[in-house]
């Protein structure tokens, strides 16, 4: 474990697109289950998921045409937040907090998102605070810290709840995303994925998981052509 000192030192979120580093990686955390980290061939860097369902939310995201760049992890200043803390009498926290991400979409707006498993989750007669009413107070002053902070900083915030995605669809973009670099393409569905990922071929990725190979079969010819056409001219989505 990292010290906030140490983080800060290693410029942890001043960076953009390949230079940005989320200020909690995936093996910083005490509980790294179900941490992981993602190759995002679109920002051309890493990226540090501390959940399934951040995992889940991110592929959601990342073939969203209005969406610029994906943020993780996005640390939050710490003046700001004591300065929150002071007006509604809470706790200073001793460790600087940080937000599950931060999305910039092409219309210039940025929107903050908090990843939770599921409604519960905000709910004081759920399972998992029904006999600690402090845990469940303790749970929402950090969401109003966090709501208010983004307030301020006139960026939008959400909750995102991991029942609710469409773990069909973040699975298929994830299989897509494999071989957007076409240095990885070594058959036609490979070569259906990556002009999928580009979106020269556009289908419905939310409704099953797809099976690409099974799909691909009887066209080989007719994607083999289109792909190398695609790379050819140099096409981008």
């Amino acid at each position: 474990m990292k010290s906030d000192k140490s983080k800060l030192r290693e410029g942890r979120c001043i960076g953009e697109g390949k230079d940005y580093v989320g200020y909690i990686k995936a093996n910083e955390q005490s509980s790294i289950g179900t941490s992981g980290i993602i190759y995002d061939p679109i920002a051309g860097r890493t990226v540090h998921v501390l959940s399934m369902g951040e995992r889940e939310f991110f592929y959601t995201m990342r073939l969203n045409d209005e969406v610029i760049s994906i943020e993780e992890q996005m640390m939050m200043s710490s003046d700001l937040v004591r300065e929150i803390c002071i007006k509604h009498g809470y706790r200073i926290p001793n460790h600087i907090l940080s937000t599950d991400f931060l999305i910039t979409f092409t219309d210039g707006s940025r929107k903050a998102y908090s990843v939770k498993a599921d409604r519960s989750e905000l709910d004081k007669n759920s399972r998992k605070y029904r006999n600690a009413p402090l845990a469940y107070q303790k749970a929402m002053i950090r969401h109003h810290i966090e709501q208010e902070y983004w307030r301020m900083q006139g960026v939008d915030f959400k909750f995102v709840f991991r029942s609710e995605l469409n773990k069909a669809f973040a699975y298929n973009v994830q299989q897509v995303l494999m071989f957007y670099d076409e240095r990885s393409v070594t058959c036609e569905a490979h070569m259906y994925m990556w002009l999928v990922a580009h979106k020269i071929i556009k289908i419905d990725l939310s409704d099953s998981i797809i099976c690409f190979p099974k799909l691909v079969c009887g066209m080989e010819d007719k994607v083999r052509d289109l792909f190398e056409r695609s790379v050819a001219y140099g096409y981008q989505s």
